[in-house]
């Protein structure tokens, strides 16, 4: 047992402890006494989603975790990993998100902690901390998108009535930097100063501006799709407002590139850390990390946790003298034991002498027996192997059929991409507006568009922009005026 509900968290190379109300650098001694957590960036990490029915046991479902993250989620077999799960309850069946954490990953993010430290309770993901946010700051009865933005780490995570529903990794900012060509710190500024809007740029950092765009339409079209994905699971409409985790600092003009997905009124909002100057941020990971080791044991649905330590904490010394003299007791009891046995086998030596000549000639019966059992035995085995023989054919079909489907799943989807990219940039193009969009497959999409009264000749212009770029057909029944508003509803073809 610890000796102090303290939490020590590390963090930057430095250890913090916390004892609920002060934060304060302390010695990595202290993890020998206090509970140690540390976070691990969500692309260290293998994730895989799966259902089961609602009726199986924990011990179940961690074995049948551990067997699908190996066969289905790909998890190297000669590798050594750790794996926990979230589960979710959804009307007669759980859904299952399993994380895992590979034993070489592990010791390459904490290998200047390894030596220093006790023991490390528990690694977990960022996305998980902003439950603790629920507690006083946010409002929990909203479907939220959070927007965690930095140099080594970006992602979206989907929050539900406050609680974690999943997430979607990022490009980070050193990852946009080399795209864009620009050092980090110089993207950074733009990002906080000039954000998403091209007012904001000057004609030389318009190509800037440009790629930067690209990759932000990529990754919330990334989002969109996860989005969707949850609704169906969770039954929610949408999401309500859009959190920003990025140095305290808003992004702006963020919010158009939502409006062509039905997003036109979302709520924007910043999170601030500055309760303390001095640690900032830190209290996001404290206060989440504090309340579960404190008082989760009390309420296990506190809080949603993940648990992904290969370094864990060992069992104090008084039940390791348990085990030793429980052992002891067992080899005293033992020896009588072996001595009784070893001369019941002298005295019974004798008698076994004299029964050898009987026994010898029942030996060859029993040969006979048993070469007789053998060969049905090898039989039955040799009818097992033809089956298994011919599953794994099946099995082999099965695997080169989906190899060869992969160049065409990945063909699809780039064409899906392109075609929504096409059109995303034709409605900029000429500044159209859309009542929706509905991309039915990777050849065809339906769009109502919208113009003012000024703007009737963009929606046509807007056409001969996608039939320039080789759209098989683009085509409209009519375009009408409704309250001084254009309206057309556009069938495009590839």
């Amino acid at each position: 047992m610890l000796k102090s509900n303290n939490i020590l968290f590390l963090y930057n190379q430095k250890p913090i402890i916390y004892d609920g109300k002060e934060l304060q650098t302390a010695d990595f001694k202290e993890s020998k006494n206090s509970f140690t957590a540390a976070t691990v960036p969500l692309n260290y990490l293998s994730i895989f989603s799966y259902k089961i029915a609602n009726t199986t046991d924990n011990d179940a479902i961690a074995m049948q975790t551990e067997i699908k993250m190996y066969n289905e989620a790909g998890l190297n077999p000669d590798k050594a990993y750790i794996i926990d799960y979230i589960k979710y309850d959804l009307e007669g069946e759980y859904l299952i998100e399993a994380f895992a954490l590979s034993r070489e990953n592990f010791d390459n993010i904490f290998s200047e902690y390894l030596s220093k430290v006790t023991a490390i309770d528990m690694v977990f993901p960022r996305c998980l901390t902003y439950q603790s946010l629920y507690s006083e700051k946010l409002n929990k009865s909203s479907n939220d998108l959070i927007l965690y933005i930095s140099e080594t780490e970006s992602f979206a995570t989907l929050y539900q009535n406050g609680k974690y529903i999943g997430h979607r990794v990022l490009s980070s900012l050193s990852e946009i930097s080399k795209s864009v060509g620009v050092e980090v710190v110089k993207l950074k500024e733009f990002l906080q100063t000039k954000g998403l809007l091209q007012e904001n740029y000057n004609l030389d950092e318009m190509h800037i501006f440009d790629l930067i765009q690209n990759i932000f339409f990529k990754d919330i079209e990334k989002i969109i799709y996860s989005i969707n994905q949850k609704r169906s699971l969770f039954g929610f409409d949408g999401i309500n407002r859009i959190i920003i985790d990025f140095n305290e600092k808003n992004i702006l003009g963020l919010e158009q590139f939502f409006i062509p997905y039905g997003y036109d009124s979302l709520e924007i909002i910043t999170l601030s850390f500055k309760e303390d100057k001095k640690y900032g941020e830190i209290f996001l990971y404290m206060d989440y990390i504090y309340m579960l080791h404190n008082i989760s044991s009390t309420d296990e649905n506190l809080y949603q946790q993940l648990s992904l330590s290969f370094l864990e904490r060992k069992k104090p010394l008084v039940e390791y003298f348990v085990l030793k003299y429980g052992i002891l007791f067992v080899v005293a009891l033992l020896i009588p034991i072996t001595i009784y046995a070893y001369s019941e086998m002298v005295l019974s030596q004798e008698q076994k002498q004299l029964k050898e000549k009987q026994l010898r000639l029942k030996q060859e019966k029993q040969k006979y027996l048993k070469y007789s059992s053998r060969l049905k035995i090898f039989q039955k085995e040799y009818v097992q192997l033809q089956k298994r023989e011919k599953k794994t054919e099946e099995l082999l079909s099965v695997y080169q059929d989906t190899i060869n489907a992969i160049p065409l799943i990945q063909d699809t989807k780039y064409k899906r991409e392109k075609f929504m990219n096409d059109v995303l940039g034709a409605l900029k193009k000429y500044k159209l507006n859309t009542e929706f969009i509905n991309q039915y497959d990777a050849t065809s999409m339906d769009v109502m568009l919208i113009s003012d009264k000024k703007g009737r000749n963009y929606i046509a212009m807007f056409m001969d922009e996608l039939l320039a770029k080789h759209y098989r057909t683009v085509s409209t029944e009519k375009i009408h005026l409704e309250n001084n508003i254009y309206k057309s509803m556009v069938r495009i073809k590839l």
